[in-house]
């Protein structure tokens, strides 16, 4: 038994010749404060493509180029195909070194060299600019919208869509209350008490998978909040989801979730919402495929809970 930054690894022995070094090329924003030395977790996590490590009291997402930029992913060059079958499972100890991340006895990440990610800021817009952005989005969307998810509340006109599911359906009334609520505080200005957290307290942790659609919805919404520069009203959203959110989703979801409420998302959402709220229309195509890439349907939920708060920006700036 030998020690790795003052822990015992049992079966470390010969962790200095046999551990497999990955060298990471970006860090998130929320990882790299997560990875401060002397910082000790587990493996909360394992897939194919990626793991998350519980640091910090966040997950952090590690995984190859294709797993996107996020203020918590860690992407290497070289990382497995399959971290499985590299041996890797939940609950192996994490341990944060001045330049790695140690997953004794077989694997560490070097971080020393990883460019740091932070979503840059939409351009200069106008009330002008995003109805153009959006007038754009709704021509394209018909065509685009996933079957499964929350997608669907992107459209204008969304009644009929909600029967084309049982999580659609569940999340209709949660939903026509977050719509209500971000329509109400930006017309008021937000002077207006948050209504009842159990009008849309019912789309944390709703739907399957890893972050639920409607965690993605809330998600994307906190998200547009701060873009369109009213933290207050993200404030004020997130205080109302708060008492639901430790037992109803996962601690990876949740880690998403307060990650948005600062502000902070995939770099597919941020690129797409910059481009809409300054009216850049002809890149729309290509950000919505890249919307597509994103889990099963969580991108084109995000951009649903987004593309709420963006409507009722442009309503009441006109």
């Amino acid at each position: 038994m030998v020690e790795v930054l003052g822990v015992e690894v049992p079966g470390a022995e010969a962790l200095g010749r046999a551990t497999r070094t990955l060298v990471a090329f970006e860090i998130g924003c929320l990882a790299r404060q997560a990875l401060q030395p002397g910082q000790r977790g587990r493996v909360g996590a394992v897939f194919a493509r990626s793991f998350y490590a519980s640091l910090a009291g966040t997950e952090v997402c590690v995984g190859p180029p294709g797993l996107g930029a996020g203020p918590l992913n860690l992407r290497c060059r070289s990382a497995p195909r399959d971290w499985r079958a590299a041996g890797l499972r939940e609950g192996t100890a994490v341990l944060a070194g001045p330049h790695e991340l140690h997953l004794p006895p077989h694997l560490a990440i070097s971080v020393g060299e990883a460019t740091l990610w932070t979503p840059p800021p939409p351009g200069p817009w106008s009330p002008a600019s995003l109805s153009a952005g959006l007038s754009a989005l709704d021509a394209l969307l018909p065509a685009r919208l996933p079957e499964q998810g929350l997608g669907f509340l992107a459209l204008p006109s969304r009644a009929e869509a909600a029967a084309r599911s049982a999580v659609a359906a569940a999340a209709r009334e949660p939903a026509e209350a977050l719509s209500a609520f971000l329509n109400r505080a930006m017309t008021e200005n937000g002077d207006r008490a948050i209504p009842p957290a159990s009008e849309f307290r019912a789309l944390v942790g709703l739907g399957p998978g890893l972050t639920p659609s409607g965690d993605d919805l809330l998600g994307g919404a906190l998200v547009a909040l701060h873009l369109l520069d009213r933290p207050d009203l993200a404030e004020k959203l997130w205080h109302g989801i708060g008492g639901a959110l430790e037992t109803g989703t996962n601690a990876i979801s949740r880690a998403h979730l307060a990650a948005a409420a600062r502000g902070l998302g995939g770099a597919a959402l941020h690129a797409i919402l910059n481009d809409l709220v300054i009216g850049k229309t002809e890149v729309l195509p290509a950000r919505l495929a890249a919307i597509d890439r994103i889990g099963h349907c969580s991108g084109w939920d995000a951009l649903a809970g987004a593309v709420l708060a963006l409507r009722a920006a442009s309503v009441c700036r006109l």
